[in-house]
């Protein structure tokens, strides 16, 4: 594991039934990578002021067990496989150590002159080593 952080179920989360919102796990996930990487000292307010970013290209959730409004989650940041060009973070949503949700995201380096890919910058690699 690489970082985590606890959190409860809230209102906005949540459906007309009290369940979990399917896309809920996307917000928790990001809101983690951008913490991540802001005690990185490479926040979102650093990245775009550089010469590339990292938009998402990929997202996708497996829900394995329902959570309800008031329930105490961990979302973890599991792993981070770094490519060629791009970065796959494998995250997991659990309930007392149980996984309710898994949740894979990559994002592709881009310039911001062309929105080509670009390698993986080695400063961003040494935060998941």
């Amino acid at each position: 594991m690489i970082t985590s952080q606890t959190l409860q179920v809230k209102l906005r989360e949540s459906d007309a039934a009290g369940r979990l919102y399917f896309a809920t796990p996307f917000h928790w996930c990001q809101d983690l990578c951008e913490a991540f990487l802001h005690e990185k000292g490479f926040g979102l307010h650093v990245m775009f002021k550089g010469e590339f970013q990292t938009p998402i290209v990929h997202a996708s959730v497996d829900h394995h067990a329902p959570a309800l409004l008031g329930d105490l989650l961990t979302v973890a940041m599991m792993e981070a496989k770094i490519g060629g060009s791009s970065v796959t973070f494998q995250y997991e949503i659990s309930r007392e150590g149980k996984p309710i949700s898994t949740v894979k995201m990559i994002h592709v380096c881009v310039s911001v002159k062309d929105q080509k890919p670009i390698p993986v910058p080695e400063f961003l690699k040494g935060f998941f080593s």
